[in-house]
C-alpha cells in the first residue's frame, strides 16, 4: 500500500504544517547520511550503549559537582555563624548565661551530625 501524501491526499493546507514537513523530511535524509546509520546493528548497539553510559556519568559528575558547592556554602555559613557567636560570647557582651557559646556549641554539633560522612568525622 502506497504511503499517503498529506498534502495531496489528505488536504491539508496549513503552511506551519508543510514547514514541518519539510523539516521531516530534511532530517531523515541527513539521518540516513550519517555514518552511525551505516554501521551493523551491534556496532551501532555497542556505540549508543557507551554513549549512555557517558552520559550518565556526565551527570552523576555534574550532581556531584552541585553537591559539592551547596555543602561548601552550608561549611562557610556555618563556620561564620560559629566564629560570630564565639567572639559575641567572649567579647563586650558578657552574658552570664553563656547562650553565645551554648549555641556555638550547638551549631557545631549539628553541623558535624549532619556532615558526618562528608568531613570524615
Amino acid at each position: 500500500m502506497p504511503m499517503l501524501d498529506p498534502i495531496n491526499d489528505m488536504k491539508i493546507k496549513s503552511s506551519e504544517f508543510e514547514k514541518s514537513l519539510e523539516k521531516v523530511e530534511k532530517l531523515t535524509k541527513e539521518l540516513q547520511q550519517h555514518a552511525i546509520s551505516k554501521l551493523a546493528s551491534e556496532e551501532r548497539s555497542i556505540r549508543l550503549e557507551a554513549y549512555e553510559t557517558k552520559s550518565t556519568l556526565l551527570e552523576s559528575g555534574r550532581l556531584m559537582r552541585k553537591q559539592s558547592k551547596v555543602r561548601i556554602k552550608t561549611t562557610s555559613i556555618v563556620v561564620f555563624a560559629i566564629s560570630t557567636t564565639t567572639s559575641m560570647a567572649s567579647g563586650s557582651e558578657d552574658r552570664s548565661d553563656g547562650f553565645c557559646a551554648d549555641f556555638s556549641s550547638l551549631l557545631a554539633r549539628a553541623f558535624l551530625r549532619e556532615n558526618k560522612n562528608y568531613i570524615g568525622a
